[in-house]
């Protein structure tokens, strides 16, 4: 399994291409705003300040994400992807049963840590700011099972609603000397010091 870092600096290439998404909303505006309208947007006064914040939001968003190439076994139950990970179990069958599955075998799994306590509902839109979705708990278990020792240093996690529309999540941790691995339903949110698993929107189906 390969772990990288991505920091918050940007390359040209990246600056370059920033630029030319924003010609193609700027000219897709021109046909759609008004005259009007386009005055009164252009003529704002902090529209340069307003975009640079924009950008550093997203920068700092991205900042430091781990990112980790996994292939998880399709052919593997729920049950027996947990069991590779060789971890002390805490779950509940029921929700192990549910826990969802990519279409995809190989997967770019991306981690980030927000610093602060959250709930279900808050972390979704942390995870649509990155332009990601929640990862299955597949590719999750495949990446603790590769390295196990990842988790000692990142505890990390992942949430799905289940048929009911609770919240449910699997989360990966050491605890002393106990690897372990949770899957419940979540009532009280998390932790500040969870590392949260995301897929690209674009690349990625849950079944």
């Amino acid at each position: 399994m390969a772990t990288t870092i991505i920091t918050s600096a940007m390359t040209d290439e990246q600056v370059n291409g920033g630029v030319e998404i924003l010609l193609v909303q700027l000219k897709r505006n021109q046909r759609e705003l008004s005259f009007e309208a386009q005055q009164f947007v252009f003529g704002h006064s902090d529209l340069e300040s307003l975009w640079s914040e924009l950008l550093n939001q997203s920068a700092r968003a991205i900042s430091n994400m781990l990112v980790c190439q996994v292939k998880a076994d399709s052919t593997r139950s729920a049950q027996a992807a947990l069991d590779a990970t060789r971890r002390k179990q805490y779950t509940n069958k029921d929700i192990v049963a549910s826990m969802p599955r990519s279409e995809f075998e190989k997967n770019t799994v991306f981690f980030f840590n927000i610093g602060r306590s959250i709930g279900d509902m808050e972390l979704d839109h942390e995870f649509a700011v990155r332009n990601l979705i929640p990862a299955d708990a597949f590719s999750l278990a495949a990446v603790n099972e590769a390295d196990p020792t990842f988790a000692d240093q990142y505890p990390n996690g992942t949430h799905w609603r289940d048929t009911s529309g609770n919240w449910c999540f699997a989360r990966f941790n050491r605890w002393g000397i106990e690897r372990d691995v949770d899957v419940f339903c979540n009532e009280d949110g998390w932790e500040d010091f969870w590392w949260f698993a995301g897929l690209r929107k674009q690349s990625s189906s849950l079944a």
